[in-house]
């Protein structure tokens, strides 16, 4: 048995190996007590308060508690000591600056819970999620906004009839035994949020003691790496850091911070993975990658990182599928913006895949361009361009051509007060694999992508630039 200390603090490593990056308040659920924290977790470097306070106010204990309770005094007086001994505690806490000023920057914390009762708790949201039905069944990197979180939860009661309980049972994931603990977690819930600090989300972990154990015996280096790069490079394409570079140089500044640093990386590992599928095929193989997929095991990645992995595997394959539920679901999920981002990098991703078939030649070990080390691709750096191919000297500087057949070239460009992508793809003049009839049709679907017809909440207009020049330059 570990000491409650020692089991916090465990248990809150636990909560770090969940996810590449960890900010904000951590929970952790057991049968007799409950863990409250701070953390601060990216990069491989850990922060947290230097004891989590621990309460006895865990699921078991507190179901007991309710189902002996005489009457509603009693209930309400127990409400009151919570109450008090979560406000000692979140005073005790000490939450470090920086999280205070992004909370004061985003409107509140974000949550981390994690333990049994939280997680069942957290069934219940995705069975009453607006999304239904909900495609990703895996409880770790599920989020709910606060008031989604607080209205299960104050639509629980303090007791459930037995018609009641064998409904919360039928439930995906939900034990009878979680079935009876639901009313004690919602009304521990309902206290807790009256007194920890404005929380804006709350997000799922599937980590506790057991993994946090793991998660100890790990390197500095181990833990900063990014779990979704890190799991596809067992896969890596030949070539994939400069395949990755291509695609990296057909994205503009504007591009959302997490293709740069894990969506790409990680898709020119796959680049090539679902090529044995039956071509009709690859698309849905792409799009079911990170859920029920071979991805689907990986542990460490939130719902929109596994989304939006599927949606951009899907476009990098033509994006045409029998069944369009799923896909529709997922671009839920992950909102029109961001869906919309994922068709144009899947986009990109097949004229690079059509113009270079089987990888990049060349020895793997020179492959070393700024996106790739010895241990596989590196996060991508964000372009720092103002829209143009100038280097400091004002004079045009190119982008270099990926083994001398492509590259590529974007800036946004304003329009109308809305900024549109302007793509420049240049080509060696009377190059087989650039001249095909397939490398241009792939290119010419990127431009699609932008078409008023094919957006939905969310629109870049993109204009292809074709330049061709002579072999060597």
């Amino acid at each position: 048995m570990l000491p409650k200390a020692e089991e916090g603090r465990v248990g809150g490593l636990g909560i770090a190996s969940s996810f590449a990056t960890v900010e904000g308040l951590v929970m952790d659920l057991g049968g007799g007590s409950t863990q409250l924290s701070w953390m601060v977790s990216k990069r491989g470097e850990l922060d947290s308060a230097k004891e989590a306070v621990s309460l006895p106010f865990g699921a078991a204990a507190l179901t007991k508690k309710l189902q002996t309770a005489l009457n509603a005094t009693v209930v309400e007086a127990t409400a009151e000591h919570i109450r008090e001994e979560l406000t000692k505690a979140v005073a005790s806490l000490e939450v470090h600056p920086e999280l205070t000023v992004k909370a004061e920057k985003e409107g509140g914390y974000t949550l981390y819970l994690s333990g049994g009762g939280f997680r069942g708790f957290g069934y219940l949201l995705l069975a009453e999620h607006e999304v239904q039905p909900y495609p990703i069944p895996i409880i770790n990197g599920f989020s709910a906004k606060r008031e989604h979180f607080v209205k299960l939860a104050e639509r629980i009661g303090v007791e459930l009839s037995n018609g009641q309980q064998e409904e919360l049972a039928g439930k995906f994931r939900i034990s009878e035994r979680r079935a009876k603990q639901v009313p004690a977690v919602a009304f521990l819930i309902r206290n807790l949020l009256k007194c920890l600090p404005q929380i804006k989300d709350v997000v799922f972990c599937q980590g506790g003691v057991r993994e946090g154990c793991l998660y100890n015996t790990l390197s500095k280096d181990v833990r900063s790496a990014n779990p979704l790069v890190v799991s596809t490079e067992v896969y890596r394409s030949r070539g994939a850091g400069k395949l990755a570079r291509a695609i990296n140089d057909a994205l503009p500044k504007s591009t959302p911070d997490v293709f740069w640093m894990e969506i790409v990386p990680a898709l020119a590992n796959l680049l090539y993975f679902h090529q044995g599928v039956p071509k009709e095929g690859r698309a849905a193989a792409g799009l079911h990658f990170t859920t029920t997929g071979l991805l689907g095991g990986v542990h460490g990645l939130t719902h929109k990182e596994r989304a939006l992995m599927g949606l951009v595997l899907c476009a990098r394959w033509g994006g045409e599928v029998a069944e369009g539920g799923f896909r529709e679901r997922l671009e839920r999920v992950v909102g029109d913006e961001m869906a919309w981002w994922a068709r144009y990098v899947g986009a990109v991703a097949q004229a690079v895949g059509a113009v270079f078939p089987v990888g990049i030649r060349g020895d793997e070990k020179s492959d070393t361009s700024s996106t790739s080390s010895s241990d596989g691709i590196e996060p991508l750096e964000r372009r720092d361009s103002s829209g143009s191919e100038s280097g400091s000297s004002g004079r045009r500087k190119r982008t270099s051509l990926i083994d001398e057949k492509i590259s590529f070239f974007a800036r946004d460009t304003a329009r109308k007060g809305h900024l549109d992508i302007v793509l420049k793809v240049r080509v060696v003049q009377n190059d087989p694999d650039t001249s095909a009839l397939m490398p241009k049709k792939a290119v010419d679907d990127i431009e699609k992508v932008g078409k008023k017809k094919n957006c939905r909440g969310f629109r870049r207009k993109v204009s292809v630039i074709w330049e061709t020049v002579e072999s060597g330059n």
